[in-house]
């Protein structure tokens, strides 16, 4: 855990931008409003929402909890193959990343792994609970259930401990499910609403068209899944050592590669459902980059070896901050800077990143494609215009989206001292960034 405070002390600043959604509707929550979402389930918001009326800051209340998880999953990982296999877990680069990074992403892994291990360990309750817990953070979570249904491979399978399994899942997540099916939400996640996977393709639950693209969807995956050091490998190790413990008998050693096997493939296809990069497929990754931990946990010293070597290479770049968080941690501070409604009022923005704390929660601002119409064709007048209308006081621009997408809106770069002709006031400007108070509409 010491690793990861670390690594997120030197990245202060926001790392994740689905952060401000949970962000706002943690302050909801605790509200008793916003209660079912069709993309995210209720569990981490709430708890984020808990820490933030405490008074601990967003990020560092999301930072807590993502370090708190990947301790979690070291420890998990020491407990079922060894201290070396922790470490191999510990320096993996998205585990280092997102252990340190404000998010649901890591605490869905870390609550679904241990419900392995509980599993595996004939703790059927616990594994029933903390998978409850894991879905309840990210939907795809389900996918363990599979993996949890299994007896434990060496001992007598018993109905009884599957029931209890179940029993514990179902008494997390009824909750949840009674409060969508009273609000006439839908039961599965509706992926439609989200922009980045509608861009590609509308996810509407199980339909047809959704499980026709699993195929070519597993295919994107890939380069994402295997470019992790040891992912290729380890699926090959664990199937190596699921085929020699089935042709030894040997049932102990093959319970846990059958189980990290079903989640990582089902996880991956899940993901396939939708799109996919580094970090959707984080569970699947780890999964089979665990596999080196599993088939090396007799040969510790080996293991530790190839652990610190991997450590040396992955932890410098995790340590750099980033051109971006540098120029998006200044613009942020530019907007704390502001006195007045300048302060508090609501802004437009083209860069969906930007965002102010507004008391217990981060307030992020109104995308510029509300705007409507040819993103081309639109000048500085209808944003100044479209500012007014809808009651915003301040205008965020950023340069790089500007050049690609909003042309029209050059000039306020290029000469922004003219930009008050235009109905749009210069207040403050950082590298990449241009900040505008929006005129009020002149009396006739």
């Amino acid at each position: 855990m010491g690793t990861l405070a670390l690594l997120s002390a030197r990245h202060p600043g926001l790392r994740l931008v689905d952060f401000l959604g949970f962000s706002t509707r943690a302050h909801r929550l605790m509200a008793g409003e916003d209660l079912v979402h069709p993309l995210y389930p209720v569990g981490y918001p709430a708890l984020l929402g808990i820490l933030q009326s405490l008074g601990i800051t967003p990020i560092l209340a999301g930072r807590a909890l993502s370090v708190t998880a990947g301790g979690l999953a070291v420890g998990v990982t020491t407990r079922w193959f060894g201290a070396a296999a922790g470490l191999w877990l510990l320096v993996q680069p998205v585990f280092l990343t997102y252990g340190s990074t404000e998010g649901t992403d890591l605490a869905a892994f870390s609550l679904g792994f241990a419900a392995l291990w509980a599993r595996s360990n004939e703790r059927p309750g616990l594994a029933g609970a903390l998978a409850g817990l894991a879905t309840l953070t990210r939907f795809t979570s389900a996918a363990l259930l599979p993996a949890l249904l299994l007896p434990p491979l060496h001992t007598t399978a018993r109905k009884r401990a599957t029931v209890r399994t179940l029993i514990a899942f179902a008494a997390m997540t009824t909750p949840h499910w009674l409060v969508t099916l009273a609000t006439g939400a839908p039961l599965l996640p509706d992926q439609s609403g989200n922009f980045a996977i509608g861009a590609n393709a509308v996810v509407h639950g199980l339909g047809w068209d959704t499980i026709a693209r699993i195929p070519a969807g597993l295919r994107t995956a890939s380069p994402f899944l295997f470019s992790g050091p040891g992912v290729g490998l380890g699926l090959l190790v664990l199937l190596g050592v699921g085929a020699f413990a089935v042709h030894q008998r040997s049932t102990r050693l093959a319970d846990p590669v059958v189980r990290l096997l079903l989640w990582g493939l089902l996880h991956w296809g899940l993901v396939a459902a939708a799109f996919a990069n580094a970090r959707l497929v984080l569970p699947s990754r780890l999964c089979f980059a665990l596999g080196l931990g599993l088939a090396l946990r007799t040969r510790p010293r080996l293991l530790l070896a190839g652990s610190v070597a991997l450590g040396l290479w992955t932890l410098p770049p995790s340590w750099n901050a980033s051109d971006s968080e540098t120029r998006l941690a200044r613009i942020v501070s530019a907007l704390e800077q502001l006195d007045g409604p300048l302060r508090t009022g609501h802004f437009l923005t083209s860069d969906p990143w930007v965002y102010r704390q507004n008391g217990a929660y981060l307030q992020t601002g109104t995308p510029l494609r509300e705007l409507g119409g040819d993103p081309r064709t639109i000048d500085a007048v209808q944003l100044a215009r479209f500012a007014r209308q809808r009651g915003y006081t301040l205008v965020v621009l950023d340069s790089g989206r500007i050049g690609r997408t909003y042309p029209g809106l050059l000039p306020l770069f290029e000469a922004p001292e003219q930009a008050e002709a235009l109905g749009l006031s210069p207040v403050t400007r950082v590298p990449g960034y241009r900040v505008f108070a929006v005129q009020p509409e002149e009396s006739p």
